[in-house]
């Protein structure tokens, strides 16, 4: 009883001086035109503060490849570890685990090699290529041949010929011709798993553009 009382007592007030009420409410609305006429969005102090962050912290803009040095690298190298480390920092910090449901009835599909695949399928297969396949199996693959090459070629300070003047540089030096020719196989199989995997880089590439559209949350 006591407390409907109290309630009763507030909403007679509350009537009372609605007037007064209405007209701050007025004037508050007036302040606010105002400021948002007299300072724009971008300038406002939650804005410049974020931005600040942004700048300070945050850096949204800038991409940092995990796997490349901090020297010099080819243009054509930057771009490949810039794409994979944006696709990357996609999968590890908005899609894990996401605020998207990405396997819904109307979820967004892929068409690879003429079926139709879930975007999410797709982008964590690019994501384990590029981490698990690229890094780890094709790095092994391709230090192994490299080893067996160095078992069928001499030293390099062994290879150089004097022809008057000048050396010339012979990988063939000083071997047999049994050798050789496995030096020559070995080097042939290298030159087929670089192209093979040049050709797999530019595709896995074209399917991260493919995907372009999807990698938002």
């Amino acid at each position: 009883m006591e407390k409907l009382k109290s309630l009763i007592k507030f909403v007679k007030i509350i009537l009372k001086y609605r007037a007064y009420v209405n007209v701050a409410l007025y004037i508050g609305d007036k302040i606010r035109d105002i400021y948002w006429a007299a300072i724009p969005y971008d300038y406002r102090p939650h804005e410049l503060w974020y931005k600040l962050k942004c700048f300070l912290w945050y850096r949204y803009k800038i991409v940092n490849p995990r796997y490349l040095p901090y020297t010099w690298c080819d243009r054509r190298e930057l771009l490949i570890h810039s794409m994979f480390e944006i696709l990357s920092n996609f999968v590890e910090k908005e899609c894990s685990p996401g605020c998207v449901n990405w396997y819904h009835e109307y979820a967004h599909k892929v068409n690879i090699d003429g079926k139709e695949v879930f975007v999410r399928d797709e982008i964590q297969h690019l994501y384990d290529w590029w981490h698990t396949t690229y890094f780890k199996e094709y790095a092994e693959i391709e230090e192994n041949l490299w080893d067996l090459y160095s078992k069928y070629t001499p030293p390099i300070e062994k290879c150089f010929i004097p022809e008057g003047k000048y050396y010339i540089l012979d990988m063939s030096h000083g071997l047999s011709e049994e050798d050789n020719k496995k030096r020559k196989m070995v080097l042939e199989s290298i030159k087929k798993f670089e192209i093979f995997v040049e050709e797999e880089i530019q595709e896995k590439l074209h399917r991260i553009i493919n995907i372009r559209l999807s990698m938002w949350t």
